[in-house]
């Protein structure tokens, strides 16, 4: 190999490395799978948990999401979606002090993930529906304590997400839409 290949399978290298590190790859944006070559660990076994105060959140307010657990972990990806099967993620989230938010499939600033791979015992993430979405939804996450250590599938309780608008003002809306 000549010095010049070797130089930019170098950088290339360091490119790659820093990216795992530092931030989610966006190729884990679909199934929520790091692309570490490991096996997830069951959810069902996680020792991390997703919560909010919430029970109902109106489009455009802004809510507060914490992942926490029982250990220390390095990374997460978090994303809101109506089940953990559907590819539409919903809702924007805004980059924080623990989270910075990132672009999946068409959308923009529809997951958030960790932006250092240090140890953390908490992230509070903010995030707000910027639609009426007619299922509830639920936040799923990926949190990684180590390379070869993750769980995927992690999934908080749900949240339903309506209109900021009035009864009268959705009535009104609804009875002069064309047809």
């Amino acid at each position: 190999m000549d010095i010049f290949s070797f130089f930019i399978f170098f950088l290339g290298s360091l490119k790659s490395a820093w990216n795992y590190a530092d931030v989610p790859g966006v190729k884990a944006c679909f199934n929520l799978y790091p692309l570490h070559g490991f096996a997830n660990q069951d959810p069902s076994t996680s020792p991390y948990r997703i919560y909010f105060d919430e029970d109902f959140v109106h489009t455009n307010d802004v809510i507060k999401v914490t992942i926490n657990g029982t250990q220390p972990f390095k990374g997460f990806l978090i994303e809101a979606r109506t089940k953990l099967s559907s590819i539409e993620l919903q809702g924007r989230f805004l980059n924080t002090e623990d989270a910075v938010n990132m672009h999946c499939g068409h959308g923009r600033e529809n997951a958030a993930g960790h932006f250092n791979n240090e140890f953390k015992d908490q992230v509070v993430i903010q995030w707000t529906p910027l639609k009426i979405i007619p299922e509830s939804i639920k936040f799923y996450a990926t949190v990684v304590y180590n390379f070869s250590t993750f769980w995927t599938g992690i999934s908080s309780r749900r949240l339903d997400v309506g209109s900021t608008l009035t009864g009268e003002q959705l009535t009104d809306l609804l009875e002069n839409m064309p047809d």
